[in-house]
């Protein structure tokens, strides 16, 4: 694989939860400063996690909740990973 093809692959998203993390805070109308602000996160890990460079679904629980809060929205909306939203559903049930 040349080095030009490497650098491409590697700017593909890892997952898929910053593309529903995205696409929620677009349908609330808010911008990534207003999110970051609004969630005490520094912009450029919000962007990470948009982008895919760092994984949203790996994110410490209180940021996970702090975005959940500011987007009024379930984790399961904004998470990716079938095991972590299942637990998710298990501990809600509780």
């Amino acid at each position: 694989m040349t080095r030009k093809e490497n650098l491409k692959k590697s700017r593909v998203p890892r997952n898929f939860a910053e593309t529903k993390l995205k696409a929620v805070r677009m349908q609330k109308g808010m911008t990534q400063a207003q999110l970051a602000e609004s969630t005490n996160i520094n912009l450029r890990v919000l962007q990470h996690y948009e982008q895919g460079s760092k994984s949203f679904d790996s994110a410490r629980l209180d940021v996970i909740l702090k975005v959940c809060i500011a987007l009024n929205c379930k984790m399961s909306d904004i998470l990716e990973n079938d095991t972590n939203i299942e637990l998710y559903n298990a501990y809600s049930r509780i």
